[in-house]
């Protein structure tokens, strides 16, 4: 009987330490920023929006989530897939793709310190410049973790700078939403 339980026991003891109980997601061990309202797609019918979304932390972060709405001429709705339905890593490779291909038209930021495990609701109020009427290409809301530096302009105007962390070096996942501009009341969409 010792001999069948050893046998058991060894078995048991390979399973668990050969992978066979599976390897975590990435979600699960990156860190991961998701927009939680507004819902892909958003509509855009002011010049501001309020983005309600969760940091989830995989291991001690400290920086600034970012919020920006951006526009790109030259990347449409088409080219990329910033829903919730999304590869995560497609979906970051889809925000890199949008932030170097596009111009910021507004963002946000909140400074934020976080553990392993800890998930943290945000909101942002976002202000932002309208895109160019009848514009070509996208406009779309990114969810990221970065630093933001505020600099004074000679008029005395405060500006902030943004700046992405390396995603896959520092094992985050950003999250990101298509924006519409709304059709004006009574207009068929």
């Amino acid at each position: 009987m010792t001999h069948f339980r050893n046998r058991f026991l060894f078995g048991i003891l390979a399973l668990a330490t050969s992978g066979c109980l599976g390897e975590p997601t990435l979600e699960d061990r990156w860190t991961r920023l998701d927009i939680l309202q507004p819902e892909t797609p958003a509509t855009v019918d002011s010049t501001g929006l309020v983005l309600r979304g969760s940091i989830t932390y995989r291991r001690v972060l400290t920086g600034d989530v970012i919020a920006e709405v951006l526009y790109s001429e030259s990347i449409g709705y088409d080219a990329v897939d910033l829903s919730s339905r999304a590869g995560k890593l497609d979906l970051l490779k889809d925000v890199r793709l949008v932030l170097a291909n596009s111009i910021s038209l507004g963002g946000a930021s909140i400074p934020v310190t976080g553990w392993d495990h800890l998930i943290q609701g945000l909101e942002l109020e976002i202000p932002f410049t309208p895109p160019p009427e009848n514009a070509a290409g996208g406009l779309f809301l990114v969810l990221y973790f970065g630093d933001a530096e505020e600099e004074e302009a000679p008029n005395g105007e405060k500006i902030v700078h943004f700046r992405a962390a390396p995603f896959e070096e520092a094992e985050i996942l950003p999250g990101g939403a298509e924006l519409h501009a709304a059709a004006p009341a009574g207009a068929p969409r």
